[in-house]
């Protein structure tokens, strides 16, 4: 019989040859053919699906998908809460838009069958925080400096500004303002900046203590008295301490 049925136990690359028997006079004698290559595939296996950004990006964002698979693909397709695009010879696919809870698939197709992954990619995404401002001290002396500080720490970047003007730029939560820039009911704000976007605090309405004015002392009943007799001094009003 010169034909063999046969089925590849595995799928791999094979090297087929055939060892056959002639007469020659009197004998008969064996011999090899010459080795014919033979490659057997399966429908693609280990299938995963990657994103140039992770799993969890910021909403709206877009996302690079890259698909890998252990055996040749014919074509792609990739699917967005199910809804599946066109198949390409491509094994990159780029989408945007993308929500919380959004689902990813891939579908690897080749002459042998189709392969899905066994449970979609399923999307997370984050929004930048809100920021607040605070400041130290508040009310401050005329003339004198706060301490600027803005929660949330480890933002990317902090602009701080004081009645619309840019005071700094820091990767700082916190800065120290410069003596004079802070005036009675001056507004001041943070804006944070980060991966997903900026957020700006509401505006701090600031306070200036005045400085102490000269302070007259009076004496009373007067300031001649016989010894033995007392007399009331008193200062200006309106200081927190006296000495």
């Amino acid at each position: 019989i010169n034909k063999l049925n046969w089925t590849p136990p595995v799928a791999g690359d094979y090297l087929i040859r055939v060892r056959y028997t002639f007469r020659l006079l009197f004998s008969f004698v064996s011999s090899w053919s010459s080795s014919v290559p033979f490659t057997v595939h399966s429908k693609p296996q280990d299938l995963d699906l990657s994103s140039d950004k992770g799993w969890t990006i910021c909403e709206g964002a877009s996302v690079k998908l890259t698909a890998t698979a252990n055996d040749v693909v014919d074509s792609y397709s990739f699917a967005v809460n199910g809804s599946w695009n066109t198949s390409t010879p491509s094994n990159s696919y780029s989408t945007g838009m993308l929500k919380n809870g959004n689902t990813l698939n891939v579908r690897a197709t080749n002459l042998c069958g189709a392969s899905e992954l066994p449970s979609p990619k399923v999307i997370t995404t984050k929004t930048i925080e809100p920021v607040a401002i605070s400041a130290t001290p508040n009310p401050i002396c005329n003339g004198g400096t706060t301490q600027l500080s803005a929660l949330p720490t480890g933002a990317t970047r902090y602009d701080f500004f004081a009645d619309g003007n840019l005071l700094t730029s820091t990767s700082s939560s916190s800065y120290t303002t410069a003596s004079g820039v802070i005036h009675q009911n001056s507004k001041v704000k943070v804006a944070m900046h980060d991966v997903c976007g900026v957020s700006m605090s509401p505006e701090l309405v600031m306070g200036v203590l005045p400085l102490p004015q000269d302070v007259v002392l009076s004496v009373a009943p007067s300031s001649t008295l016989c010894a033995g007799t007392s007399a009331i001094f008193e200062a200006t009003s309106g200081y927190s301490s006296y000495q």
